[in-house]
């Protein structure tokens, strides 16, 4: 070690420490708030009392006196639980149909158009895989599909079974699952 750089330190370690009245203040900031403020808040703190400090020092002094924040930053969670009601499995993940009309199918997708979101809900077939009809709107309800269905249908097998809908809770046609929703047709009405 050099000769000039010992004594540099050797002088340097006689002096008083230059910060020890910001290092009590923000021993008592920590204190008076149990623990909960960071160096950012602490840093504001200081300079609502007078104290122009930089936050790079006041970081600095607080790994010094090992002062750190008891709070842990929440992480994000959207997960919310089951919410809404759960519908029974109609069609028991069989997406095959032997004859046209006997099932259909809708998806509701979500696009984000000039800072909009706008709700597609195509209705399909399942028996060629063509879609019937098809529903673009500004909420993602299923009152429009309805509407949209009977609309669209093409005998009164499926106005019967509109009709039917209206009476019988709509969860026991519908089965929704992470965002989609399965709409099957009645076997006991395929037959009329």
């Amino acid at each position: 070690m050099p000769r000039s750089a010992f004594y540099y330190y050797l002088k340097r370690m006689m002096q008083p420490d230059k910060y020890a009245e910001i290092k009590n203040v923000i021993n008592s900031i920590c204190h008076e708030n149990q623990g909960r403020y960071r160096y950012r808040r602490i840093t504001d703190e200081l300079h609502n009392r007078g104290f122009a400090i930089n936050h790079k020092t006041v970081q600095r002094l607080m790994n010094q006196l090992g002062i750190k924040s008891l709070v842990r930053i929440k992480k994000y969670r959207s997960y919310k639980g089951e919410v809404g009601k759960v519908a029974p499995n109609v069609l028991k993940r069989n997406f095959n149909a032997n004859r046209p009309n006997e099932k259909w199918t809708t998806d509701i997708t979500e696009f984000a158009l000039h800072g909009k979101k706008v709700y597609l809900s195509p209705i399909l077939d399942m028996y060629n895989g063509k879609i019937v009809s098809y529903n673009i709107s500004m909420s993602p309800n299923l009152d429009k599909l309805w509407i949209c269905w009977i609309r669209h249908s093409r005998n009164s097998l499926m106005i019967v079974i509109w009709y039917f809908i209206q009476i019988m809770p709509k969860k026991k046609l519908c089965r929704k699952t992470l965002g989609s929703v399965t709409i099957s047709s009645i076997n006991t009405f395929s037959s009329v």
